[in-house]
């Protein structure tokens, strides 16, 4: 199914040390080098990290690098607030590393101003990508106005470990609007470990309480739909809640919901230029999921 795999191509930047996972660095980078020689690699993007751990990263990573020739692992660097201090955090890898089997290619920071966003598209380097976070409970078109027509990208916060932490739809959907109207790309975070939306456990410990959470397949079909198709606000949410696998359709020549229909030229530019990636503690459960619905 060309479609399908057009939609999943590098779509999980891992983040197995974060919440609900929070693994040790160890754990996570050998995770990491099996999912990225494994058979699913194509699904596979960013190994995500934080700047104060990039030294912790590099330890671990010790004699588990590809070999020269080979294709480097990627870096997504989590810089907090601080532009300058991820930039130099960046400059002291870079120093470290001559590019050979790691490389920094994306940095995620909080959006908190217009003043945040300026800052770091000045000071952080021209050859990364640079994600900046909108608070889903905020209007974010004033922040993505600021984005527009930049080498900045757009972050949405799409869950968390409690229920409170998971956007409402609608607010999901003004986010993806705002994106299509500013024509600035966008990754999501948190709360995307399954592929379409339903309840399910908020952590991996015994007794977690559930909560109703987006799937991915929700987020990036959407996506895809509406940087191509006109959808309205009430279209765009019903795609976005959509629970039934079998409205769905992947083939060799398109992706269908319903009534509507996507070419593999139009999923293949909303991946390459709209809905870029989302990260994920989990890069198997995704995977078992898919599996589990016949779709891998």
């Amino acid at each position: 199914m060309k479609s399908l795999k057009i939609l999943l191509s590098r779509i999980v930047d891992y983040a197995g040390l974060f919440p609900p996972a929070g693994l040790p660095m160890e754990v996570a980078v050998r995770n990491f080098a099996e999912y990225h020689r494994g058979p699913k690699a194509w699904m596979l993007g960013r190994f995500v990290v934080p700047a104060s751990r990039l030294q912790e990263f590099e330890t671990a990573a010790a004699g588990l690098l590809p070999a020269a020739g080979e294709a480097p692992w990627e870096l997504s660097v989590l810089g907090g607030e601080d532009p300058e201090a991820t930039a130099e955090a960046l400059k002291a890898f870079r120093l470290r590393h001559s590019g050979e089997g790691v490389v920094a290619t994306a940095v995620e920071m909080k959006a908190s101003s217009p003043e945040t966003i300026q800052q770091g598209l000045e000071v952080l380097p021209e050859s990364v990508e640079i994600f900046f976070e909108v608070a889903h409970d905020r209007d974010p078109a004033p922040l993505l106005s600021h984005l527009a027509g930049t080498r900045g990208r757009a972050k949405i916060r799409s869950g968390g470990v409690t229920e409170g932490s998971f956007p409402d739809p609608r607010e999901l959907a003004d986010f993806l609007l705002a994106c299509k109207a500013t024509d600035v790309p966008f990754k999501a975070t948190a709360g995307l470990h399954h592929p379409l939306r339903g309840r399910y456990r908020l952590t991996y410990e015994e007794g977690s309480p559930e909560g109703t959470m987006f799937g991915f397949l929700n987020v990036f079909a959407a996506a895809a739909f509406l940087r191509s198709q006109e959808l309205t606000e009430e279209e765009l949410v019903e795609l976005l809640t959509e629970e039934q696998a079998q409205a769905f359709s992947f083939t060799d020549t398109e992706l269908s919901w319903h009534d509507r229909s996507l070419s593999l030229e139009s999923l293949d530019d909303s991946r390459a230029r709209f809905a870029l990636s989302y990260g994920s503690c989990s890069f198997l459960e995704p995977i078992e999921d898919l599996q589990a619905l016949d779709l891998l």
